[in-house]
């Protein structure tokens, strides 16, 4: 990636989010320092399709290696997931769905509801995931993967420095 005149270039269509590599569909320019990307990670799609739970672990949300540098923003709607070992009772008393079919881990969620409680036990993890829009064909809130989605919309923000 490069900025010429305050215009974003990319030599190729791919980008690395979260360490996992994303091909970039389109580029919106908002200002001089801002764009909107949208991606898709055709790795994540198939762990979607073969309802994988590696695909349950690809957390999109990580902060910027260097902030002074740029901001990223998620602007897709996420589902938070709770990865807890599978003896956590917290989230059945608060009526949350769950998917316990991996090995070693439950997966804790409420569609669309990204709080964090503040009480979280201590044997859990928080993932972040691009959902589809609501409402999209097929989406049935008790089967996870038919809420993921393998694009998402980013905000890359540069700053003054980079530019």
């Amino acid at each position: 990636m490069w900025v010429d005149q305050g215009q974003l270039y990319f030599r190729s269509a791919d980008i690395q989010f979260g360490g996992r590599p994303y091909e970039v569909l389109r580029k919106f320019d908002i200002d001089y320092y801002s764009s909107i990307l949208v991606f898709l990670n055709s790795t994540f799609e198939k762990l979607v399709k073969n309802n994988s739970c590696e695909a349950l672990m690809n957390n999109i949300i990580s902060p910027s290696p260097s902030p002074l540098l740029y901001l990223i923003s998620i602007y897709s709607p996420i589902i938070t997931l709770f990865k807890c070992t599978k003896n956590v009772t917290y989230f059945e008393q608060h009526n949350y769905k769950s998917y316990n079919s991996c090995e070693d881990h439950i997966f804790y969620y409420k569609y669309l509801n990204g709080t964090v409680p503040r009480d979280l036990p201590q044997t859990c993890q928080v993932v972040h995931l691009p959902v589809k829009w609501s409402p999209s064909p097929g989406i049935d809130e008790t089967n996870i993967f038919s809420l993921l989605s393998p694009a998402a919309f980013i905000s890359l923000n540069l700053s003054q420095s980079c530019i």
